[in-house]
């Protein structure tokens, strides 16, 4: 499953405690939104392990089911622009 979301994509930033940080659950939910969007079919459930730091190049693994096996979501800040993070999103062609 060789995909690669086209284009960042914009995620919101909250900050608490003084570290800027896109919650887990906004990360989950823009990917979903945009692995549906380009797809044109309802995204499966992607989980993420915790909130993803606003600082470029930052990186976090999450996970997506397909076709009965895991696959990996790497998720890659790009920018970081005042209140906005952009990032990518990679799934690998590979199962775990």
């Amino acid at each position: 499953m060789s995909f690669r979301l086209a284009g960042p994509v914009l995620g919101a930033l909250l900050v608490a405690c003084g570290d800027a940080k896109v919650k887990k659950e906004d990360v989950e939910k823009i990917s979903m939104g945009e692995l549906a969007k380009q797809t044109g079919k309802p995204s499966p459930a992607i989980t993420c392990p915790r909130a993803l730091e606003a600082k470029v190049g930052a990186t976090m693994t999450c996970a997506v089911p397909f076709e009965g096996k895991t696959h990996d979501v790497n998720v890659v800040v790009t920018t970081v622009d005042g209140g906005s993070v952009h990032f990518d999103i990679e799934i690998a062609d590979e199962p775990r």
